[in-house]
């Protein structure tokens, strides 16, 4: 089976709104200049310890999730799609900062 260009199209940007509407429920921006100094802070003090340094001027971070693939049509898939704990998967990496509809 097919799945034409302008299909794929049209279903990331409708994946992609429902994902900005749960933007503010799990993701936590700084709000405040107290709030970004407090994490720079944080992250300038970041593994202090032997030998340790930390990350100076560092404002947040953000990390990497496996999206699991799970249907049939993966199972053959080449095995570049699966990760470290043996099942088949995309390493998804997303951060929105300002979102303006």
């Amino acid at each position: 089976m097919t799945i034409s260009q302008p299909t794929i199209s049209r279903i990331v940007f409708h994946v992609s709104v429902l994902l900005a509407s749960l933007f503010n429920d799990y993701i936590k921006m700084p709000q405040t200049q107290e709030d970004i100094l407090e994490n720079q802070r944080l992250f300038k003090n970041l593994g202090f310890g032997k030998g340790a340094i930390g990350i100076p001027g560092v404002d947040g971070a953000i990390d990497c999730t496996h999206m699991r693939l799970v249907h049939t049509r993966f199972h053959n898939v080449d095995e570049i799609y699966r990760n470290r704990k043996g099942y088949f998967s995309l390493n998804v990496q997303l951060l929105v900062h300002e979102w303006n509809f």
